[in-house]
């Protein structure tokens, strides 16, 4: 094989060669760099658009360079003139494209010909950056579970999204981002119990660059398991009436409905009822008995009833009637008729017939009470009327349930 040598004559021309072939190099290099359009990105999408923004090239080659070619690609490889802006123009809007979908776009500094439709000069392609239009909007919200400090819900695929922002708040106005997540269940925690929260979902499709292109938000109410209610301790059962008048108290902020149960005092059940009141008129009642009620609240998730815990059982007892009051030396016995059901009896004294303006004076086990104690600590007298009442009363777990005060009687 013959052998390639230079001579030491040569040397220094070989030199001279090598520094204007890497000056040449560098220059090329240089150039290319300076007409390639920089920080392209997108800056807006809506369903069928997007518009993109770009840093013109810092030096445009003695400004050879009078127009902005820009080109779009289903798939990064086959790429697609989509027209030409002025030189010193920073922004485009291109239009046509499908809503919920991506593409590619890609931008360069030209000298073009616009007689002749033809470029002259071709500067550097800028990075192709990926683009995406609004997705559909998610077509509704659906609760699928509560628990006392929890919600569960789910939303449908939106076309087009790749992922989806989340809010939470008591009202619209309040409600702060929660998570942004690619699946369509979520359960949020920290809640308030007995209360109901709107949700509001937002579809987006995400491009590589962390574009967010935002769809329309989408709101739904979800609602926690509600609290316990606390029945009245005082039921109207007027004597000799087959109507007893339950009422009961809600701390909750959201529900949708009551189931009571009411029970008779063989624990056998004569009704059960939904009811959307915080009352309910029984009107079956037997003066031999006497009723137990109960109550929880509920709300509706995802068409099914969601209940609360019960609460306590509450008694309602028949209104005693005074049956008479005699007095003899400076003292007053009252009588009244016994009570299905009754415990005890407070009796209750004062200067006029209401019972709002009596004070009690004492408790019986009996059907009968013996006092000269009265309002203020008057003493009974023959010259002074004092109106007596009666309430029956029964302790269950703790908690005292009254009937309503008898109608007055008195002495003198």
């Amino acid at each position: 094989m013959k052998k390639i040598s230079i001579s030491n004559k040569m040397l220094p021309l070989f030199g001279v060669l090598l520094s204007c072939v890497l000056m040449m190099c560098i220059g090329i290099n240089v150039s290319a760099a300076n007409t390639q359009p920089t920080d392209l990105k997108q800056t807006a999408a809506a369903a069928t658009k997007v518009t993109v923004s770009w840093t013109v090239p810092s030096t445009q080659a003695g400004n050879n360079f009078n127009r902005i070619l820009v080109q779009c690609s289903k798939d990064n490889k086959t790429w697609v003139d989509k027209g030409y802006v002025d030189a010193k123009v920073t922004s485009a809007t291109l239009i046509g494209i499908e809503r919920g979908t991506s593409q590619y776009v890609r931008i360069k500094a030209v000298n073009y010909d616009a007689a002749n439709k033809k470029i002259l000069v071709d500067g550097a392609w800028s990075e192709a950056i990926e683009v995406a239009t609004i997705p559909s909007s998610v077509s509704g919200i659906t609760q699928t579970a509560s628990a006392k400090t929890s919600v569960t819900f789910t939303w449908p695929e939106a076309k087009g999204a790749n992922c989806y922002d989340v809010y939470i708040g008591s009202s619209y106005s309040n409600a702060k981002f929660v998570v942004r997540m690619t699946g369509r269940t979520l359960t949020v925690k920290g809640r308030k119990q007995g209360y109901g929260y709107n949700v509001k979902v937002v579809p987006i499709r995400m491009t590589g660059k962390k574009y967010a292109a935002l769809g329309m938000e989408t709101w739904g109410t979800v609602k926690t398991t509600p609290k316990a209610v606390t029945v009245s301790k005082e039921n109207s059962w007027e004597r000799g009436s087959k109507s007893i008048d339950f009422t009961w108290s809600s701390s909750n902020k959201k529900v949708d409905g009551y189931q009571l149960k009411i029970y008779d005092s063989k624990n056998k059940v004569k009704a059960t009822v939904d009811t959307k009141k915080t009352s309910y008129t029984f009107t079956k009642a037997k003066n031999n008995q006497y009723y137990k009620i109960k109550v929880r609240p509920y709300i509706n998730v995802n068409g099914k009833k969601k209940y609360g815990s019960w609460s306590a059982n509450a008694v309602a007892l028949m209104t005693p009637q005074v049956t008479g009051v005699s007095q003899e030396d400076n003292k007053a016995t009252i009588t009244w008729t016994a009570v299905k059901g009754a415990g005890s009896y407070d009796i209750y004294a004062g200067s006029y017939p209401d019972i709002e303006s009596m004070s009690r004076i004492g408790t019986s086990n009996s059907t009968s009470f013996v006092t000269n104690a009265v309002q203020n600590n008057a003493a009974v007298t023959t010259n002074k009327r004092i109106y007596f009442c009666v309430k029956a009363k029964k302790s269950v777990k703790g908690k005292i349930y009254t009937s309503l005060a008898s109608d007055a009687g008195f002495s003198n």
